[in-house]
């Protein structure tokens, strides 16, 4: 399985999967739309699906782009409402999403605006847990194998960094900070992880050798990434 970001970040986020069929599934489409051509080769047809966490810009934008292509877009009924959006599929937690061999379930985040996580199945990579735009995730996972999850500040750096009151409680009222992100890995079953990829990171905000470390400080056998825009991997159901 293929991981391929093709954007990360309060600029846009887009992360596409692609397994050893070429088929694909897009969680978020808030970067341009060229970018999301060259991303899928300009070949749109092994695109099974495109799931959007919420409605923000930053993870939305070429959502009509997309829509027009013949996929259909999956995301909840307030995040269909706010960005218009048409021929889309509301999502129902507790539903499994099957597409091709992909398995997708939704659950609930902590945001400023109705947000989604999402789990991804699938034979070549295990079991995925996607969460960004929350301030923690209320729910918990079992035999999680991957994490892409967000990491967007660091809580002792924000207090002087961020020197506007408004912008500062609304980021730490609505992401996740890296302490967060870090205590809820542990909250896991994480005999069979593998693969932590931190997202969002703030430009401002973060440091991204600093959180890499901090999760490897509790799982030392797992490899720990930064996404960055174009950062690519393997996800295996089992590395080892």
């Amino acid at each position: 399985m293929n991981l391929k970001v093709l954007g990360t970040g309060s600029k846009g986020n887009c992360y596409l999967f692609t397994d050893n069929n070429g088929e694909s599934i897009m969680i978020e489409c808030g970067v341009p739309w060229k970018e999301i051509l060259k991303g899928i080769d300009f070949d749109p047809s092994n695109l099974l699906a495109c799931f959007i966490s919420h409605g923000h810009g930053d993870h939305s934008k070429s959502h009509k782009y997309v829509a027009d292509l013949g996929v259909d877009i999956y995301c909840s009924k307030e995040c269909g409402e706010q960005i218009n959006a048409y021929h889309f599929v509301i999502l129902e937690n507790n539903m499994h999403y099957r597409l091709g061999d992909y398995i997708v379930n939704s659950f609930d985040l902590k945001h400023d605006v109705p947000c989604k996580g999402f789990t991804i199945s699938h034979p070549e990579c295990g079991n995925i847990v996607f969460i960004t735009d929350t301030i923690y995730s209320p729910y918990r996972f079992e035999n999680v194998n991957h994490f892409l999850i967000e990491a967007n500040y660091c809580e002792e750096h924000i207090k002087n960094s961020v020197k506007n009151d408004w912008l500062r409680n609304r980021i730490v009222n609505s992401h996740m900070s890296i302490q967060n992100c870090v205590d809820f890995i542990k909250l896991n079953d994480n005999s069979n992880l593998y693969t932590v990829i931190l997202t969002h990171l703030s430009d401002s905000n973060s440091i991204e050798h600093e959180f890499i470390d901090a999760v490897k400080k509790d799982h030392s056998l797992t490899e720990v990434y930064a996404a960055n825009n174009g950062f690519e991997i393997n996800l295996s159901n089992n590395p080892f």
